[in-house]
């Protein structure tokens, strides 16, 4: 018998090459004053920048960019944006790049037209989020983090060493632009960084306690698509074909995510983030995965099994158990394959963090949706095998 489930998805997405040039008329749906949101702009993401601006001019939407946006964006940036949105009386916010500037996008859009910070409409508070919260619109340049197309807004609150996120369906953007051509100018650890997520939001999604059937065949669809393409994006950038297939892997994860949600790693990998706003998210997922990947298989032996048999194909004929064991070894291969391969002493963490970062992954339910329930003195032992190989 099939179980019972629901399955949530309000985003318009418009997915394909050429799509960016949509973005004004887009925009223009929703109001005529609009705040562009984004990184800095450097070489690679110029050219992305340029089309969507004069997309929005063409349309006739009056705009501002707000290019403040860092890794790991923080409640202080958001707020800087939450000026420039009520300076320029905005009536829309769009958000161009990848993670850290649509869910700055979206958290501006919460904290502009409410009481208070973005801090203070997290996802354990009493207080959330209402319909007030300005429109938002995405077009994402990386694959990627999902942000394009989910409910999650993750920030950093600098002052007390967190990470964590807004989480409620009003901050689902109202449209979602996926242009693979967005992509081909993106540097290769970016790319490696960014589809390294798109691996974990899938299989996460995939072993997720409240996983369903409909989730399992894009999550499963996602890694088959990041397996076969993820290495020729990383070292042919400009293969369109590669990009194409690694952009629709990252809806397919985000479209996962969104409605089951992801477990251990990316709990511990919030954390990490929090107390060391320097490492991107995949890096941070990336130098936990290979023990979180050993901490769990035993508890799901069957969804490993078939993840190391979409990895390699020559384990077909090998029990379940061989092959779940496995796929331990094949995910530590393709991080070394796709230059990701990191440890936490790698990525600078202080050794001495180790124990606060425990204490802090622990704060998310993340870990709760594990197969295997991990305790604190269990995040704490991944954390330090994971600090020296």
């Amino acid at each position: 018998m099939v179980k019972t489930f629901d399955y949530f998805q309000p985003t318009d997405i418009r997915f394909g090459c050429g799509r960016a040039k949509e973005v004004g008329d887009i925009v223009a749906q929703f109001g005529k004053r609009c705040i562009l949101v984004t990184v800095p702009v450097f070489d690679a993401i110029k050219p992305a920048v340029e089309k969507v601006k004069k997309s929005l001019s063409d349309a006739g939407v009056s705009f501002v960019h707000f290019d403040g946006v860092i890794p790991n964006p923080t409640t202080d940036i958001v707020t800087l944006g939450a000026e420039l949105v009520r300076s320029h009386n905005a009536d829309v916010v769009l958000g161009v790049g990848g993670g850290s500037s649509m869910d700055t996008a979206k958290a501006i859009a919460v904290e502009v037209s409410h009481r208070g910070t973005s801090w203070d409409y997290l996802f354990f508070r009493e207080t959330q989020p209402t319909d007030k919260t300005l429109p938002i619109i995405t077009v994402t340049t990386t694959s990627g983090t999902g942000s394009q197309i989910t409910q999650v807004a993750a920030i950093t609150n600098t002052k007390e060493k967190r990470k964590s996120a807004i989480y409620n369906p009003i901050v689902y953007p109202r449209v979602s632009i996926i242009d693979p051509e967005l992509m081909l100018t993106v540097p290769e650890h970016i790319t490696a960084s960014t589809g390294f997520d798109v691996f974990t939001h899938s299989f996460e999604a995939y072993i997720h306690k409240n996983t369903s059937p409909y989730i399992e065949i894009l999550a499963l669809e996602a890694i088959r698509l990041v397996a076969e393409h993820l290495y020729t994006a990383v070292k042919d950038g400009s293969n369109i074909e590669a990009r194409s297939a690694m952009s629709w892997a990252d809806t397919l994860a985000g479209l996962s995510i969104a409605n089951a949600g992801v477990t251990l790693p990316h709990g511990i990998a919030m954390a990490i983030g929090g107390n060391c706003p320097h490492i991107m998210h995949g890096e941070a997922l990336a130098a936990v995965y290979p023990e979180c990947m050993r901490f769990t298989y035993s508890n799901a032996i069957q969804k490993f099994a078939v993840l190391a048999r979409v990895f390699n194909g020559d384990i077909i004929r090998a029990t379940d158990e061989t092959a779940a064991k496995s796929s331990c070894s094949i995910i530590d291969d393709f991080l070394k394959k796709i230059g990701m391969y990191f440890t936490l002493e790698d990525l600078k963490v202080p050794e001495n963090e180790i124990e606060e970062i425990a204490d802090h992954a622990m704060e998310l339910p993340d870990y709760t949706n594990n197969p295997r329930v991990a305790t604190r003195d269990e995040v704490f032992a991944i954390l330090k095998k994971a600090f020296r190989r």
